[in-house]
């Protein structure tokens, strides 16, 4: 292990510049000052240095998908394995939007930081917030993390983590090890590892629009109105309405405030159908525009809110919307009628039952005295997340006794299994991996009768793993045993792996 490791250690000498660890990231702008003695792996460098990762226990072909899937620009370990620091870098709305942290304001760092203490910054499960908070480093924010890996209620690992945001993206340093805390020297030792991650790209920021987020009513009842929102702070807005016959109203300008929030009044001279055109303009920004018909009827109930179409993800859908004060309200859904009236302020809501994914039908019938009726059709479209989908796999799985799967029976095939099985060899062919498992563990904890694993994408599990995962029954694979004789081997392919121990 150890002469494999400095035959990689002088290969990295050899490839890298006079100052052998700075590791250029040309792709993501950033170059790093890694530890002389660590190894330097990247996605590409995984497959060079399988021998030696090998040698640690990974698989090189694994931890270089892993790599490119999270963003891993470069990583550097000692050795021993028991750390490592990273670079990463990836990309949300939220990241583009800023470009770069300087231009970053607190409302948009206060997200930044509820994201990370809610465990919505990591790239995968597992990982778990201890502590988050912003600090500046070289006149730039970074936000400090501390953070556990865990595997069931283990701790596997701990680790502390920096992020920015440069050229659109977040720029990670991340620091992990196992078998200790970090101490106070650690902490102070890894904040100054931030000067050691330089920026050599500095793009242009792109131009874009004055955001603007209001919503304009399409039916009202009342020839005045108001209509607020919120827009680029400072940004300059008009608002106006055409009737289509050459009759325009002009219901002025506003500015919005620090916190972006404008509001207009109107007043429409008669009933029709009218195009409102909300004109936002700020500096270095392009002008925002956006029209909307709004239909003004002194006899028809106005509605705002409900969707014609909408998709959840829950077990219970609230539907809401605005009409009439102290209107009538009727809900017709394939579960019966439900009513009830408009609040003061016109506002209304529904708590639908949407357990079953598929498509409802409903329908919103309003009345109020001296208003013509009004019929709203919309529907509800129950999908599933990733999370879901797969418990329902889950739940939908059966026992199967190991002397059933060897008879390939026709009423076994394409059932699911929930398995956890002591792995005993992986190997691949072309795209596909073959993983040989034992399907029963006996009393006294012995395991025995193999099965076959079969899948088509990558798979982190190596020999003596303990494997959990749901698979499907495919059939048999005819092989010999150790006496020559002929013996059938249940073939399974794997849904998705839940655990590896």
């Amino acid at each position: 292990m150890r002469r494999l490791f400095a035959a990689a250690l002088l290969l990295c000498c050899l490839t890298a510049s006079a100052a052998a660890q700075v590791i250029r990231m040309e792709d993501a702008g950033l170059t790093y000052d890694y530890p002389d003695s660590w190894l330097i792996l990247s996605p590409q460098r995984c497959m060079i240095y399988s021998p030696i990762l090998e040698e640690m226990g990974i698989d090189a072909g694994s931890l270089s998908e892993e790599m490119e899937n999270e963003g891993i620009q470069s990583r550097g370990m000692p050795e021993s394995g028991e750390q490592y620091v990273q670079v990463m870098t990836r990309s949300d709305e939220l990241s583009q939007d800023i470009f770069d942290m300087a231009n970053a304001t607190d409302d948009q760092r206060r997200k930044i930081r509820n994201s990370a203490e809610n465990n919505g910054l990591w790239e995968h499960t597992g990982l778990r917030t201890q502590d988050a908070e912003w600090q500046t480093e070289g006149g730039r924010y970074w936000l400090y993390v501390n953070y556990t890996e865990m595997r069931g209620s283990d701790v596997v690992s701990r680790g502390l983590r920096y992020t920015t945001i440069h050229n659109g993206m977040y720029v990670i340093l991340d620091w992990r090890l196992t078998g200790r805390r970090f101490t106070n020297r650690d902490v102070s030792s890894f904040r100054k590892r931030i000067a050691s991650l330089t920026f050599t790209k500095e793009l242009p920021m792109p131009r874009r629009s004055v955001e603007v987020s209001c919503t304009i009513p399409s039916e009202v009842s009342d020839s005045e109105g108001e209509i607020r929102g919120t827009a680029t702070a400072g940004a300059n807005l008009t608002l106006t309405a055409d009737d289509g016959k050459g009759n325009r109203e002009d219901f002025g300008a506003c500015t919005a405030d620090s916190k972006g929030r404008f509001s207009f009044a109107y007043s429409l001279p008669r009933e029709g159908t009218w195009t409102f055109t909300l004109t936002a303009e700020a500096e270095d920004r392009d002008t925002n525009v956006t029209t909307t018909e709004v239909t003004y009827s002194e006899s028809a109930i106005p509605c705002s809110g409900i969707e014609e179409t909408m998709t959840t993800q829950t077990d219970k859908t609230i539907v809401s919307g605005k009409t009439l004060a102290g209107a009538s309200l009727q809900l017709v859904t394939p579960a019966g009628v439900r009513k009830q009236r408009a609040g003061k302020d016109g506002s209304f809501s529904f708590e639908i039952r949407t357990k079953e994914t598929g498509t409802i039908s409903c329908t919103l019938i309003i009345d109020k005295n001296s208003y013509t009726q009004r019929r709203i059709h919309f529907s509800i479209t129950r999908e599933l997340t990733d999370d879901q989908e797969k418990e329902k796999v889950r739940a939908s799985a059966v026992r199967i006794s190991y002397g059933s799967l060897t008879r390939d029976l026709a009423k076994n095939r394409e059932k699911i299994l929930n398995l956890t099985g002591y792995v005993t060899q992986v190997s691949s062919a072309g795209a596909t991996t073959y993983v040989r498992m034992m399907y029963t563990k006996d009393d006294k904890g012995q395991w025995s009768n193999p099965v076959i694993l079969v899948t088509d994408s990558a798979i982190s599990v190596k020999e003596n793993d303990l494997l959990t995962c749901t698979v499907q029954v495919e059939g048999v694979d005819e092989e010999q045993d150790s006496k020559g004789n002929e013996i059938s081997v249940p073939r399974l392919r794997i849904l998705f792996v839940d655990k590896v121990e």
